[in-house]
């Protein structure tokens, strides 16, 4: 919701990063007394708000030893400008900030403005730097900042934070923590803001400490938050969602359709468990087995969510049991050559099913506001299908091993199922939606078209970063990175690249967006990949995977449902229906919560965090799309 004055406005938000470089010290960061108003007061002229906001970093010098500092970032909004919806990144390339800065600046406006309603046609936002900052763990204040000008509300006085942003609204996990409350404390700040998962930190010797207790013996109070709404809370003193906001419920109808859909997919698994491969390892065997006694025993307890992401997650290990084993039995039989043919072939035709089904859906005529905008979400379970099997096709060109062939054979099998059984489980979903929302068409459209820009453009500065991180574009090397989703990004990117900035038709701009989804989805996994959850495959024939901050992924999956329930019941409140997304939200979850503990914790972690990365943009969009309406029923 924007302030008074702001809602039929245009509004210019240019987020300049001020008064300091990142090698200052901590002694020289206390500006309060510096600037013309308090840092994180808005000040109010005109057509024009701004403040100045703190926020926190910490780097490690040749030596070895942590520095840290404050930097300050100034906000401004203004409600004259063009509308539209642009992100101007151009100053921060020249002025030198490094690619990690521009992915915290661009993920933080795609969060905040989706997070605070805003309706992207309404607002065009610029960003500029005069100094060469860097680093994403400034994601999170800068999205509390978008926030709270957006509403015309300053924040405390003497409060700063630390913490990455993601694109369900979480607060993720950051470096450097005690050092970063350390000068805080120096710069007589008193209230740190930090992730809950960054709770235990490491001190300069390697030992571990409390950061909580910690900042007490500094005299600075560390908050712990796991969302945008908590920590926009505790840096403002104001509530995000209002004090009504109550618990979702979903409609009768849509209630009985996920409900039957959680019995078939229990079915499914119970056929596919019957004829699955000979040769499938015995521990497998077993967690199938038992994956069906959880399912079962769920649905029982009426427990559905429950039941389908579990029969959901079994079904796909089996699935991909059995396309490897395929692909493995054709190899020996027929030799590489031949597994490689039969690949290719196989791939190509999946490839021209998935997209004929993308535009026959993205088609279909008369779809209400709220299964227009959820229609790309469900859609993602398509367009990832598409951008793997071109990204498979292009790692199959380079030489690949025979390893990879069976892991071509592996994904293959899981996108087929992708498109198959999950993405008609997820549109008959959408489609059982109730609405009583009317928006002109031609209002969807050109809302549709400006987010599908906003979020290339944070796509795109998801890639740069990864590139600043490894030195090159993200790779297609023949060896299935990532399980094949750095393939699926650079296919992505060719795709995106040629989509056109203006609005097109209806079943354009649907389709595009939902190619856009994907895009910043997986451009996201990989960076939190990268540098939150530590993902990567051990390689074994169960295709499990590791990660090395399992702690920081069970955290960002609770943080995500969150989020997703507390929208869907503030849009029930104005009259907007999501039980799509809080729906997929809770069977992702729920898989995610049940096997935690387990050796199958990150696999299941993986695909509950993958469901709300999708459910919490539509949850979004829906919100700030509100303002579309011209009459309810």
């Amino acid at each position: 919701m924007l302030p008074k004055g702001l809602k039929s406005a245009t509004a210019l938000v240019c987020l300049i990063a001020l008064l300091t470089l990142a090698g200052c010290t901590a002694a020289t960061l206390d500006s309060q007394s510096n600037t013309a108003a308090p840092v994180g007061q808005l000040t109010q002229e005109s057509d024009r708000s701004s403040m100045i906001v703190p926020a926190l970093w910490a780097a490690r010098q040749s030596d070895g030893a942590m520095i840290g500092g404050l930097e300050l970032a100034g906000i401004a909004v203004t409600t004259s400008g063009p509308p539209g919806f642009t992100i101007d990144l151009t100053d921060i390339d020249a002025d030198g900030a490094g690619a990690a800065w521009r992915a915290a600046t661009s993920s933080a406006a795609v969060v905040a403005t989706m997070f605070s309603g805003t309706d992207p046609t309404k607002v065009n936002l610029n960003f500029s730097i005069t100094g060469p900052i860097d680093g994403p763990s400034a994601g999170g204040i800068l999205s509390v900042a978008l926030l709270a000008a957006l509403r015309g509300q300053s924040m405390l006085p003497r409060v700063t934070m630390t913490g990455t942003i993601t694109p369900d609204g979480s607060i993720g996990q950051v470096g450097g923590v005690p050092t970063k409350i350390e000068s805080a404390a120096a710069a007589g700040y008193q209230t740190v803001v930090i992730p809950l998962v960054n709770v235990k930190g490491s001190t300069r010797d390697g030992g571990e400490i409390d950061c909580v207790e910690f900042g007490a013996k500094l005299g600075v109070k560390v908050v712990p938050v796991q969302t945008l709404a908590e920590a926009f809370e505790v840096l403002t003193g104001h509530s995000f969602f209002p004090v009504s906001t109550g618990v979702y419920s979903a409609p009768p109808l849509t209630l009985e359709m996920n409900n039957a859909m959680s019995v078939a997919m229990t079915q499914r698994l119970t056929r596919a468990i019957a004829t699955a491969p000979a040769g499938l390892a015995p521990t497998e065997k077993r967690f199938l087995a038992d994956a069906l006694s959880v399912a079962s025993n769920a649905i029982a307890a009426g427990e559905f969510a429950k039941a389908y992401g579990v029969s959901a997650f079994a079904l796909l290990r089996v699935t991909r049991a059995i396309g490897a084993a395929s692909t493995q039995t054709v190899i020996d039989s027929r030799g590489r050559v031949a597994a490689e043919t039969q690949l290719r072939t196989d791939i190509k035709k999946s490839l021209t099913t998935a997209e004929e089904l993308l535009k026959k859906t993205s088609a279909l005529p008369g779809l209400p506001y709220e299964q227009q905008l959820s229609a790309p979400s469900a859609l993602g379970w398509v367009t990832y299908a598409i951008a793997i099997y071109r990204g498979l096709i292009s790692e199959l060109d380079n030489d690949t091993p025979e390893s990879a062939l069976v892991e071509a054979g592996r994904i293959l099998a899981e996108q087929r199922l992708n498109v198959d059984v999950m993405f008609q489980d997820a549109m008959a979903s959408v489609l059982s939606m109730p609405s009583t929302v009317d928006v002109p068409a031609e209002n969807s459209v050109s809302f549709l078209s400006n987010y599908t820009n906003f979020l290339i453009r944070s796509g795109q500065a998801n890639e740069e970063y990864l590139k600043s991180l490894t030195g090159r574009d993200v790779p297609v090397s023949g060896s299935l990175t990532a399980g094949g989703i750095s393939a699926a990004v650079h296919e992505l990117r060719k795709i995106v690249d040629a989509i056109p900035p203006q609005a097109q038709t209806s079943q354009e701009e649907v389709a595009q967006s939902a190619y856009a989804l994907s895009y910043y989805v997986l451009t996201s996994t990989l960076v939190a990949n990268s540098t939150t959850y530590g993902a990567y495959d051990d390689g074994t024939e169960n295709d499990l995977q590791t990660l090395r901050n399992q702690a920081a992924l069970d955290s960002a999956v609770d943080s995500g449902q969150e989020t997703v329930n507390a929208f869907a019941a503030r849009l029930a409140e104005s009259g907007i229906e999501a039980s799509y997304p809080f729906w997929s939200a809770a069977w992702g979850a729920a898989v995610a919560r049940e096997y935690r503990g387990t050796e199958y914790s990150a696999d299941a972690g993986t695909i509950g965090l993958n469901e709300l990365w999708y459910d919490a943009p539509n949850v979004f969009m829906l919100n700030a799309g509100g303002g579309l309406r011209v009459a309810s029923s």
